[in-house]
């Protein structure tokens, strides 16, 4: 389906202060920080009119917008990002999705899930629709960014049907929780703190997650990112309490069982770190950066062969998961296990793996001698991470 160039005219784009624009600035977000990924434009309504014309009922009109949406990823002018991990690129808006549909756009055109919604969200409503955001309730967690879908509610039982962009899915609303504009809005400012935090700036990433934390003060993953954030800062106290907030209110979910065992470890607190890694395991059995950090707790509680067997579960797990090779690097520089740390070099060369780890084990080979105590390979561990920084 090919749209006219004319239709995307950006001086149609700026839009005048919004009631949610007050409301997030009256909940505490800086005038400068305020974003509305979601609002509806001139241009917009322009385009999505054209594309909802021949039909009158909202379901209708909500399925021709998915289609649209679904021909623009088809033709190439976004593509769908179905990896849920950290990214360290910002979250675009539905104005910059908007951009973006004239093939020659220049421009990142990778999507992800809340992008999806925002601009079905802005979409719909520029049609007079009930649009709103939805989030995923996932027993294992959504992850640090979560998975959230666009909706709407039609027909005179407010039935709510929900609209999954990023994985090609639209039905009845099964497992979700509504959101409101506040609350869906607070993914934005938690997308923002993770690739602040990605891209080293501490500074930033705190305050964009201070935003999602007090927009959507329930949110479980927000909380554990919140102690990822403080973990970082040095901050351990503030850390273990938001990691705290979010096993209470998620017990179940690995993915904060594995925060709170890391925090703990960071703490110094080995047994209580090694109470939840193993939570964290019964919880997903094969979690390999659980595996990893429990096999580096197994080799500092005194315990190698353990610990070298969980290394080499977690990188046969994962083979990108960073930090494993470091860590048996670690453990046979300390063991004198110099076949094994050989034979661990030649297979980061072969697969072209993690060529900054390597360079650091070589460093390591010739700069750290741990000896045989613990306090020697902890010091060790600090000096890669200098060196890692």
């Amino acid at each position: 389906m090919l749209w006219p160039i004319h239709i995307i005219n950006i001086s149609l784009l700026v839009a005048s202060v919004t009631d949610l624009d007050l409301r997030l600035e009256k909940a505490g977000v800086h005038p400068e920080d305020i974003v509305v990924a979601f609002l509806p434009t001139q241009a917009l309504e322009e385009l999505i009119q054209d594309t909802t014309a021949a039909h009158e009922k909202p379901k209708n009109k909500a399925d021709a917008i998915y289609d649209l949406m679904q021909s623009f990823k088809q033709e190439g002018r976004w593509f769908a990002d179905k990896d849920n991990s950290p990214k360290a690129r910002k979250p675009k808006t539905a104005l910059d999705m908007l951009e973006l549909i004239p093939k020659n756009a220049q421009g990142n055109r990778d999507i992800g899930c809340y992008e999806f919604s925002s601009f079905f969200i802005a979409a719909a409503r520029s049609v007079g629709l009930d649009a709103f955001g939805v989030e995923k309730k996932m027993k294992n967690g959504g992850g640090q960014i979560g998975h959230v879908m666009a909706a709407i509610r039609y027909g005179p039982k407010n039935h709510v049907w929900t609209y999954d962009l990023q994985n090609d899915r639209r039905g009845p609303a099964l497992g979700v929780k509504v959101l409101s504009d506040l609350e869906f809005a607070a993914h934005h400012y938690n997308h923002l703190s993770v690739a602040s935090y990605l891209q080293g700036d501490l500074k930033s990433s705190s305050r964009m997650i201070a935003y999602a934390r007090q927009l959507f003060p329930e949110s479980a993953s927000f909380l554990n990112n919140s102690a990822t954030v403080f973990s970082a800062q040095g901050e351990h106290t503030l850390a273990l309490a938001e990691v705290l907030a979010a096993v209470y209110l998620e017990p179940s979910n690995p993915l904060f069982r594995y925060q709170l065992g890391r925090i703990f470890l960071e703490q110094g607190e080995l047994k209580k770190a090694q109470a939840q890694l193993r939570k964290a395991l019964s919880l997903k059995p094969g979690y390999a950066i659980a595996l990893r950090d429990l096999g580096w707790l197994k080799i500092l509680l005194g315990d190698g062969e353990a610990g070298e067997a969980l290394l080499l579960k977690a990188r046969k797990s994962d083979k990108l998961l960073p930090e494993a090779s470091l860590f048996l690097a670690l453990y046979f520089l300390r063991e004198k296990k110099e076949a094994a740390l050989k034979a661990l070099m030649r297979e980061l060369k072969t697969q072209d793996l993690h060529r900054s780890e390597m360079a650091l084990i070589t460093k390591l080979q010739h700069d750290v001698q741990a000896g045989a105590d613990i306090r020697g390979l902890q010091v060790a561990l600090k000096r890669l991470k200098a060196l890692h920084e």
